[in-house]
């Protein structure tokens, strides 16, 4: 069975700065995987070639069974992909309220907000709030509940836990895997160091120099964890 989401063979960079090197990574269409590295490894530029903020020098995307190499970003995130980028992730002079709208307007669902706002309830509460003054945390929670209006196959995110307090990084987490639990089947690719992606990664890829060549590497302590891990969303995550 081909990978959910397959890369083969992808350069990418900025200008005349090439990041990515001949990254091969696959994402199964059930279960999670991470994405490890420090710095400056490629990680946020891997996420922005996926959802098609930048353009892939050469090689292969594939999600969902097609090449979606050149395809514009609107069209990938209408095929399935929603993504949370690691800075302005809200529209800060936005309410709560109008953040979640936005997002909703990718969705055929008349109860979608409100499926949002029971995984999030926090949420509820600052509606009327602009998205600016909430915590980085209730942010998160804002970013990552407008991503997940579209109703997406596969989801992005970069850095969730960044100036995030430990505590809201388990409420966040423990709010991912119950939405999970509630949805038919998913896969997940996380990008990340934090505690967020050991309860939840059976597979970790490492991203190693400015070369970032992914390398698979399978965890026997997230491996052993990851069998609550279930859903119809995919997940990736990047710190």
């Amino acid at each position: 069975m081909p990978e959910f989401l397959d890369i083969k063979h992808l350069d990418a960079g900025y200008g005349r700065s090439q990041v990515l090197f001949d990254v091969n990574l696959g994402i199964p269409w059930r279960g999670g995987v991470a994405v490890l590295g420090r710095n400056g490894a490629g990680k946020t530029t891997l996420m922005k070639t996926i959802v098609g903020e930048l353009p892939a020098w050469k090689g292969e995307v594939a999600f969902d069974g097609r090449d979606i190499s050149r395809r514009a970003t609107q069209e990938r995130v209408r095929a399935g992909i929603g993504y949370v980028p690691q800075e302005h992730s809200v529209f800060a002079r936005l309410s709560v309220r109008d953040n979640l709208a936005v997002g909703s307007l990718a969705s055929s669902k008349a109860d979608a907000v409100d499926h949002v706002l029971t995984i999030f309830p926090k949420l509820g509460q600052r509606l009327d709030q602009p998205a600016g003054t909430l915590s980085g945390g209730e942010r998160k929670m804002l970013a990552i509940g407008r991503a997940m209006l579209g109703d997406p196959k596969l989801l992005l995110l970069d850095e969730p836990t960044e100036g995030v307090w430990i505590g809201v990084i388990e409420e966040i987490t423990e709010r991912l895997l119950s939405s999970r639990k509630r949805s038919p089947s998913s896969s997940s690719s996380s990008t990340s160091t934090s505690p967020c992606a050991s309860p939840t990664m059976p597979t970790c890829w490492t991203a190693e120099g400015s070369r970032c060549r992914a390398r698979r590497m399978m965890c026997a302590a997230i491996r052993n964890c990851c069998g609550i891990w279930r859903r119809k969303v995919a997940l990736l995550t990047c710190e």
